[in-house]
């Protein structure tokens, strides 16, 4: 599943309690934080106000990198972590991209099964 968009939805956002930054619902009368979700960390504060600006995955993943000095390849791994708990903890809406499932088909003049996504065709030639 590739994510297109994250949103946080209305009724939750980001406080601090005793030192610690956690993520609270308005309408959770006894106060207390989302059930599930530990205190956050640095990068997931910061990631949390970069979601608040609208910013896509592709977007805070390089955001992150930017702001942390880390290569990108740890930024996604952080920033997929963090939209892990926000989408397991129902916190926030999710759009994903559907791709179009891939056709394996025969080509008329070319041995063996080929792949077909969109324009473009993997094939095998003389089983190479």
């Amino acid at each position: 599943m590739k994510i297109k968009s994250v949103s946080i939805k209305e009724e939750f956002f980001l406080n601090e309690f005793a030192g610690e930054f956690w993520i609270f619902s308005k309408n959770d009368y006894n106060n207390g934080s989302v059930s599930g979700l530990t205190a956050l960390n640095g990068a997931f504060i910061y990631l949390w106000g970069q979601l608040e600006k609208g910013l896509t995955v592709d977007e805070l993943i390089q955001a992150l990198a930017d702001k942390k000095n880390m290569d990108l390849d740890d930024a996604e791994a952080d920033v997929h972590e963090f939209l892990a708990r926000l989408i397991n903890g129902n916190i926030v809406e999710v759009v994903t991209i559907n791709k179009k499932p891939e056709k394996r088909m025969r080509l008329k003049g070319l041995s063996g099964l080929h792949t077909v996504s969109g324009s473009k065709t993997n094939h095998k030639i003389n089983g190479k």
